[in-house]
């Protein structure tokens, strides 16, 4: 895409949703050329406080709000406030009535980013009446062609392949980090782990490991940062301290617990090796950040449901664990980096998988065009 600006449909108002921070990343890129365009207002909706509590006070939207609860006359209501000419949808945030609403409205809906694996419920015949406004209605951009053939034999239409948003987010985010003085005041000449949106399972693994993990600094951030779960976690790790307690007297902290939103993919530079939550429970999450600075990534074992991460397991990026033994072993053998034929083939796999925002800008503009200049206004 390079520096060259976009450009956009006039005078619209794009309505984009995603259903917490994670999905926001992944729409993130698509909303940040809309926006930097004066003739467009751009309004960004959440279901998550995850989503809404990171981004309300930041400058990437016109009006940054919560979602109506998926019922017909609330969903009729917001959409007439905000009139919108389209909603972008990130990854696979689907609400019956938001769609099947913009539908009777005339109003176009992509959906962005979006995957699928076998037995995922939008495949599957017994939900066909909930997902028809889905199949016949959305332009669904995907990131891979298994979900293209999956979603094509189970009837979708307007089926695209184009890759994953989240790939040219995490390159901006490397390109362009956030810095944290305080912190690189605690990194000193000591190798530095970076725990990203852990779970209590991962604390535990953590804490089984950590009497084996003294010579390294260590900077975790949870996924959940309510107090009970901060409280939680620092029994888990007792000598650590939270970052909105850091100061230039606790240079000799080893222990970082992040209690804030929206740093963790800028921590990523730090590290000398990332450990990333969730997958000994439903799944890993995202691998992407870290894997844009060029590091070793680990995680537990349950990695099945996303392509990349098992893409990325399968070059040598991540590398799983299955206990604390396994977890120690794994960042002494990962602290010295990626061999110079990982980082080719992680290169390659970046330029391979990053989505071309031209090319969905021009699809979308491309529809607007055929609804007319008033598309999705009542």
């Amino acid at each position: 895409m390079g520096n060259k600006i976009p450009i956009l449909h006039r005078g619209q108002n794009i309505w984009f949703h995603c259903s917490s921070y994670g999905e926001y990343e992944g729409i993130a890129p698509l909303l940040a050329q809309y926006h930097d365009q004066s003739e467009c207002t751009t309004i960004l909706s959440f279901f998550s406080p995850s989503g809404y509590e990171a981004t309300f006070q930041l400058p990437i939207a016109d009006c940054i709000c919560y979602a109506p609860l998926d019922r017909e006359k609330q969903v009729n209501s917001f959409i007439h406030s905000i009139q919108p000419s389209v909603l972008i949808v990130s990854q696979n945030e689907y609400w019956p009535h938001m769609i099947s609403v913009c539908q009777e409205q005339n109003i176009p809906v992509f959906f962005i980013g979006t995957y699928v694996r076998e037995k995922h419920w939008w495949l599957s015949s017994m939900f066909r009446s909930i997902t028809e406004p889905l199949r016949q209605h959305a332009d669904i951009i995907l990131q891979d062609e298994a979900s293209f053939q999956l979603l094509q034999e189970a009837g979708y239409a307007n089926l695209n392949v184009m890759g994953n948003p989240r790939y040219i987010q995490a390159s901006r985010t490397r390109d362009y980090p956030r810095q944290y003085p305080l912190i690189e005041s605690v990194l000193l000449s000591r190798p530095c782990i970076v725990w990203g949106s852990t779970l209590d399972s991962d604390h535990q693994l953590i804490a089984a490991a950590l009497a084996h993990l003294s010579a390294y600094t260590m900077i975790l951030v949870p996924h959940e940062i309510d107090e009970e779960k901060l409280r939680l976690v620092e029994t888990y790790l007792p000598t650590a301290i939270r970052y909105s307690k850091l100061s230039e007297n606790h240079t000799e902290s080893k222990i970082i617990i992040m209690d804030t939103m929206g740093d963790l993919k800028y921590l990523y530079q730090y590290a000398d090796i990332a450990y990333v939550g969730g997958g000994f429970e439903k799944g890993t999450h995202s691998v992407i950040e870290p894997a844009a600075f060029i590091i070793p990534v680990l995680s537990g074992p349950n990695i099945e449901k996303f392509i990349d991460a098992r893409k990325l397991h399968s070059i040598g990026v991540l590398r799983l664990v299955h206990s604390a033994d396994e977890l120690v072993s794994q960042i002494e053998a990962g602290i010295p980096g990626l061999s110079e034929n990982i980082e080719d083939e992680l290169r390659t796999h970046f330029d391979e998988n990053t989505m071309d925002i031209q090319e969905i800008i021009d699809k979308i503009d491309q529809t607007l065009d055929s609804q007319g200049p008033l598309a999705g206004l009542s």
